[in-house]
C-alpha cells in the first residue's frame, strides 16, 4: 500500500510532504523497525519518499512532528 501511495502521489503537495516526511523520520529514527515492516523494499521505499519531497525546510518541520507521534507509538 505504501508503495502504491507513493507510486500514486501527486508531483507536489503538503499531504504527500507530509507523508514522506513520516516515512523518512521512521527510517532515520527507527531503521529496525522500518526494516522490519518493509523488509527488503524499505530503502527502495525510503528513497522514493527522498525524491518526493518537494520543500526541505517544510520536511524538518513534518519530520521533527514526525518523530514526535513515531516516539509515542514506537
Amino acid at each position: 500500500a505504501v508503495r502504491e501511495v507513493l507510486a500514486a502521489a501527486p508531483s507536489a503537495g503538503r499531504e504527500r510532504d507530509a507523508f514522506c516526511a513520516f516515512l523518512l523520520a521512521w527510517h532515520k529514527q527507527w531503521p529496525s523497525a522500518f526494516a522490519r515492516a518493509f523488509g527488503v523494499d524499505g530503502s527502495g521505499i525510503a528513497e522514493r519518499a527522498a525524491a518526493k519531497l518537494s520543500d526541505p525546510n517544510r520536511y524538518l518541520k513534518l519530520r521533527r512532528i514526525a518523530v514526535e507521534n513515531l516516539s509515542e507509538v514506537l
